[in-house]
């Protein structure tokens, strides 16, 4: 009876696969954030198209005051984008970090998986030859038999 096939790196492959699945779920929270982020950016966007798209209508009070505060709700607009789009623009450089790191985790684990293949058509092959040399040994024996049985 042949021995069953052991890799000897199953816990490191076990390990690796470990890392890919956490480094896929950071990678999907981290998308999920930029996602999130990226709707505030638009939201805002969308605020000032709006507030320049009701231009006609509040031009019809061009008093000081009315004008001040356009003008503070303009730049409070503007700071905030500005604001949103560094935000955006860090959690990009996370997502691309995150992707950059589950990439070396599925590197690191196919590594592993590569050298257990060759493992195991390593052990296939031995398991071939042994059985070859059973064969020919069972072959043997009963050509000898044969021979004997002829003698007698």
């Amino acid at each position: 009876m042949p021995k069953k096939f052991n890799f000897p790196l199953q816990r490191v492959l076990v390990v690796r696969q470990h890392e890919e699945e956490q480094k896929a779920i950071e990678l999907s929270k981290a998308r999920s954030i930029l996602d999130r982020e990226n709707e505030k950016l638009m939201n805002l966007a969308n605020n000032k198209e709006e507030f320049f798209d009701q231009g006609s209508r509040r031009r019809q009070r061009t008093d000081v005051h009315h004008l001040r505060l356009e003008t503070d709700y303009l730049n409070q607009l503007n700071n905030a984008i500005f604001n949103q789009t560094r935000t955006v623009q860090k959690n990009e450089k996370a997502v691309q970090k995150r992707t950059d790191e589950l990439r070396a985790a599925i590197q690191k684990k196919r590594i592993v998986e590569i050298l257990k293949e060759h493992k195991l058509e390593d052990y296939k092959t031995e398991l071939s030859r042994e059985q070859l040399k059973r064969d020919n040994e069972i072959a043997i024996r009963m050509e000898h038999s044969k021979k004997n049985k002829g003698e007698v």
